[in-house]
Formats: structure tokens, sequence, C-alpha cells
């Protein structure tokens, strides 16, 4: 190989290296930092706006942003507020905003118990915020409940839980 030929080959690969990592992030980090938030959640949800009983839920990451939630199918009646409702799982997506951080959506269909007709959604949006320890994820939520010729009526509170874990047999 000529002098000409090294150098070229030398500056070009000093030109990639500085591509791939001159963002502060490598590509390895940056997949280990999503690979964090992927699996499965047992969470608790502590409605705080306004305080009505909390409730425990199961949420799962999949690769390429999407986003599964389950929790109890009856909604527990609040008088004045919310009548009786059927739920079902949640469905969404996420992102990752920055470290250990995601924004999460994800909205449920509302049934009406009695009729079994669809009678609104339920939208949430989460700040999820993953531990040191890769095992805890916490953060403040949001949900718009919008029931078909109603008012639109706005919860706030915390989400926290665990990282689901093989159990061996």
């Amino acid at each position: 190989m000529t002098t000409l030929w090294k150098f070229m080959l030398s500056g070009l690969l000093v030109i990639c290296a500085l591509g791939m990592f001159g963002r502060g992030v490598t590509p390895a980090q940056a997949d280990e930092d999503e690979a964090r938030v992927l699996g499965s959640w047992k969470v608790t949800v502590t409605p705080t706006s306004p305080p009505v009983p909390g409730f425990s839920s199961l949420m799962t990451f999949t690769p390429g942003g999407g986003l599964i939630e389950t929790r109890r199918l009856a909604v527990t009646p609040v008088p004045g507020l919310i009548p009786a409702l059927l739920e079902t799982p949640g469905h969404g997506a996420w992102e990752k905003i920055g470290r250990r951080t995601y924004a999460v959506s994800f909205t449920f269909l509302l049934q009406d118990p009695a009729s079994g007709n669809e009678v609104g959604t339920d939208t949430i949006r989460w700040t999820a915020t993953i531990g040191d320890d890769g095992a805890t994820i916490s953060g403040p939520w949001k949900s718009s409940v919008v029931i078909v010729g109603g008012p639109q009526i706005d919860f706030a509170g915390t989400i926290a839980g665990a990282r689901i874990k093989v159990i061996p047999l």
C-alpha cells in the first residue's frame, strides 16, 4: 500500500471514530441505556390529584418503543367524579429523553360495565426514570380521562416499582 493510501485510510478512520464517539455516547452505551427499560415491571400507581385509591399495574416495555400496560379491569367508582367503568389493557409508546429517563404514553379504552359499550378513553403521560441499580423505576404521571358527552377529568400522581425478574424453579 502506498504512503498516500495509508494516509487517506488513516484520515478516514479518524473521521469515522469522531463521528461515532464525538457525541459523548457510544453505540454500545446507547444500546445499554435502551436495554435498561426493556422488560416487565410491577408498579404501584399513586394518584395524588385528586387523591383517589391507588392500585398495582404491570408494564412491559418492548424493543422499538412499544408499551403494554395491564391493571385491574374494573375501575373503582369515585362518587361525583368517576362512574363504574371497565378499562382495557393499555397500549402505548416510549422514547428515551435523557440518561435513564423516558417519556411514556399509553391509552386505555373505557367501557360501560352493564352494556359493554365504549364510553371514553384514559390517556396516561409518564416521565419514567430507571434507578442507578437498574431494578427500580419511578416518576410523575398525568392522566386525561375523556368520557363521551362528559367533561375531561385530569389526574396526576406518581408511579414507582421494580423490575420483574426470573424466579428459577
